[in-house]
């Protein structure tokens, strides 16, 4: 073999150690800067802070590690950092620590961070290798945590066991990046087990959100419901003063209407042809009331769709109440559309516009709640003022 082939070959072999060094930098800053994004965006974690550090001081470890060959340095510098080397290992196994002790919430936190600082410190004074006070502690804090029933103790004790076998098969097999291989490891699984955290906090969150919608839509139904049958007892009260055989048919209507509405409220779906035919009998009744003619025309409705109950009934009450004070004919027109994955429900009315419903009312907070408890954020309700009509709109998932 040439000299010149051995050159190029130690030349080669340089290269790809840098190549290698570098891509553990980069894999270190890249988790760095996303524990960064979820310790200000998502949990202020002091754990977040330690796992921030343990990846940081690696990379510096790796930056002025005593071999390094890529960056260019003058001797004083060169020297510097044969002397400086040592810290970065120290103080990344303290982070370490520290960041099972956050993560785990074991206790005393100061006591037991400050006492393995203090030891790991004096192994580097006596310049003995503190590998085995770093690993055997961090177990020791794995292993209390599954006595304690910390939730990931597993996830810790897995990843602190590859942590320590692949940096042991770099001392016996001379693999050059045995230890860096092994924080990897140990931190991918400390990445796992965050993210099924943040997994379940995110569920439970949603949890809570949504038995906070369905107390407050209890709250609301008991609000809605005796406005209405205080009000329906009040012109029943009137009828039977004026108009006794008119009465006794307004007394039939709402009972149909308290049984269509009892069918239906403690379900979170209902058939459309439900809803529509607990409009039909509220606009019977509020026609016998006023003795006027209101009636509901539906577009393109099939019968079968699901809706939350009382939503077109609580928009219709609205309008009767808004729209039609001194009108005492009047028009609902209930349409539907589908687009892009949503259908659109359209219902108007030719009532007084300048005096309808802005939609910031008790029973418009019903509807928002209604249709959050069954669909989330993929919603929307819209209110708009034409020249001959006030329409509110729906949009929900097809």
């Amino acid at each position: 073999m040439s000299l010149n082939t051995s050159k190029v070959k130690v030349l080669e072999l340089v290269l790809s150690t840098t190549q290698g060094y570098i891509f553990i930098a980069t894999f270190f800053l890249t988790v760095a800067l996303v524990f960064t994004v979820l310790f200000f965006a998502f949990q202020r974690k002091v754990s977040y802070i330690f796992f921030i550090l343990l990846c940081l001081f690696h990379v510096l470890k790796i930056m002025i590690k005593s071999d390094q060959d890529f960056l260019l340095l003058s001797a004083w510098w060169e020297d510097f950092f044969v002397r400086m080397h040592h810290y970065p290992f120290t103080l990344g196994g303290i982070s370490l620590f520290g960041f099972l002790v956050f993560e785990f919430d074991l206790k005393p936190k100061t006591w037991l961070i400050g006492g393995f600082a203090a030891m790991s410190m004096i192994f580097l004074w006596v310049e003995i290798p503190a590998f085995g006070l770093i690993i055997f502690s961090s177990l020791a804090l794995a292993f209390l945590a599954l006595k304690n029933d910390r939730e990931g103790g597993i996830y810790a004790l897995v990843g602190l066991i590859l942590f320590g076998i692949v940096t042991r098969l770099e001392f016996v097999q001379n693999l050059g990046v045995g230890y860096y291989i092994g924080v990897i490891l140990f931190v991918l699984t400390m990445t796992l087990l965050v993210g099924q955290r943040i997994k379940k906090s995110l569920k439970e969150q949603r949890e809570a959100q949504m038995k906070s919608v369905t107390l407050e839509n209890q709250l609301l139904k008991s609000t809605i419901q005796p406005h209405f049958i205080t009000n329906s007892l009040t012109s029943l009260q009137e009828l039977i003063e004026t108009d006794p055989n008119q009465a006794n048919k307004f007394i039939e209507s709402l009972a149909e209407e308290f049984r269509l509405f009892s069918e239906m409220a403690d379900n979170k779906l209902v058939p459309i042809a439900q809803e529509i035919a607990l409009c039909d009998a509220h606009l019977e009744i509020m026609s016998q009331r006023k003795q006027g003619t209101y009636k509901l025309v539906t577009q393109n409705i099939e019968g079968n769709e699901k809706i939350p109950p009382g939503v077109f009934h609580t928009i219709i009450e609205n309008g009767l109440t808004h729209g039609f004070r001194k009108k005492l004919d009047g028009e609902f027109l209930l349409e539907k559309e589908s687009s892009n994955g949503h259908v659109i429900y359209r219902l108007s009315n030719n009532g007084d516009i300048e005096e309808s419903s802005n939609g910031n009312g008790t029973g418009f907070k019903y509807i928002k709640n209604r249709l959050m408890e069954n669909f989330g954020k993929e919603w929307s309700l819209d209110t708009s003022k034409a020249k001959n009509s006030y329409q509110v709109s729906i949009t929900i998932p097809a």
